[in-house]
């Protein structure tokens, strides 16, 4: 974990962002650090993304006590992730059916600045999280009278890394601050 930040740009390390400035895409298998992240986004046009990153703690408990005096961490859980995707042919397609799940390889999820956002130059666009050995482990939709048909697409995943800590696993992302 990144234990120096300096930030290199005050105001884009300071800036809060609307889910309309972001994008997250999703691609299948592993992305090497210091690779280009692929275009080939598993969940196009995604309108939603939340996780939840817990942690294990246990209480040492003690005889003649009232209270907890003592929590011990033991590990992160599974992260969680649910995606809102905009249904299309293409993104059903790519999900997986009971035949395919267990061959799936696990993906790679990287949340980062829209294309169209001040922060986002010819250098791209900079890392805000990353989510490594994704699995979907389940998807739903409904359909609706005059509202978009959306997929939602249930996660989990084995890591999750803040942009600072990525950018310690791989010096080329584009980051608003030198990190060490």
């Amino acid at each position: 974990m990144a234990k120096v930040i300096v930030p290199t740009d005050r105001k884009a390390y300071a800036h809060g962002y609307t889910g309309s400035a972001l994008k997250c895409v999703l691609v299948k298998g592993d992305t090497e650090p210091g690779q280009p992240i692929s275009t080939d986004n598993v969940l196009a046009r995604v309108a939603n993304v939340t996780y939840n990153a817990p942690y294990s703690f246990t209480q040492a408990d003690e005889i003649n006590t009232t209270y907890v005096l003592e929590t011990n961490m033991s590990r992160q859980e599974i992260v969680t992730l649910t995606a809102a995707s905009v249904w299309t042919l293409q993104v059903n397609d790519q999900m997986p059916v009971w035949d395919t799940i267990r061959k799936l390889a696990e993906m790679t999820m990287f949340e980062m600045t829209g294309d169209d956002h001040p922060y986002t130059d010819e250098a791209g666009s900079f890392i805000k999280n990353v989510f490594t050995g994704i699995r979907i482990i389940n998807h739903s939709s409904a359909v609706v009278v005059n509202q978009q048909q959306i997929l939602n697409v249930n996660m989990i995943a084995r890591q999750w890394y803040p942009g600072a800590a990525w950018k310690l696993i791989d010096q080329s992302a584009k980051y608003p601050a030198q990190v060490s």
